[in-house]
């Protein structure tokens, strides 16, 4: 019984995801360049499990692309809008995104009907602005922008909450209904 135990125990060792750490990328930092200004080739993340930070600045013109990736048995549940600056007070900025790993065309063509986005700016601080989509592992193109030809800066917060896979969960359950049966037969 020991040996089966020993078994199911590096079955579950094998197939339990590992947890990836919460990232902080602030552009411009030391070693963080600049978020990439192509569509077709944004800047790559991959979040961690919890709070991910990600900060920017962007000017009309000049907009920030990153593909985040969200890891297998993770989901990203909230984007929460920490901080936000800007000349003046009513001016808003944009954030948008796709499933995939990069914009799939222009954004200068897209219309409202082919990306998911919304309007954000300081009224949205310390509130979420994409929430309720839980999007789950796998890569998703963000795209943000000013929406006037003043500066903002940024700081988003990207909270990514584990998920039991099902077949994890399977295993686990398979392993304890020996312990079980072993348990009534020594009665």
């Amino acid at each position: 019984m020991l040996l089966f135990f020993r078994g199911a125990l590096i079955i579950l060792a094998i197939y339990v995801q590992p947890l990836y750490a919460a990232i902080s990328y602030i552009e411009g930092e030391p070693m963080m360049p600049a978020f990439s200004s192509d569509y077709q080739a944004p800047t790559m993340l991959t979040l961690g499990i919890g709070e991910n930070q990600i900060a920017g600045s962007i000017v009309d013109g000049d907009p920030d692309f990153y593909t985040l990736t969200v890891p297998k048995g993770a989901v990203l549940t909230t984007i929460n809008l920490d901080a936000y600056g800007h000349g003046l007070a009513s001016n808003v900025s944009f954030i948008g995104y796709q499933i995939g790993m990069s914009i799939d065309r222009d954004p200068e063509t897209l219309t409202v009907d082919d990306i998911n986005y919304t309007l954000f700016g300081i009224n949205d601080v310390g509130g979420a602005i994409l929430e309720g989509e839980n999007l789950v592992a796998g890569d998703y193109a963000f795209w943000i922008n000013e929406t006037s030809s003043n500066g903002a800066v940024y700081s988003l917060n990207y909270t990514v909450v584990s998920v039991p896979e099902p077949s994890t969960f399977s295993l686990v359950l398979l392993a304890a209904i020996p312990a079980i049966f072993y348990r009534y037969e020594k009665r």
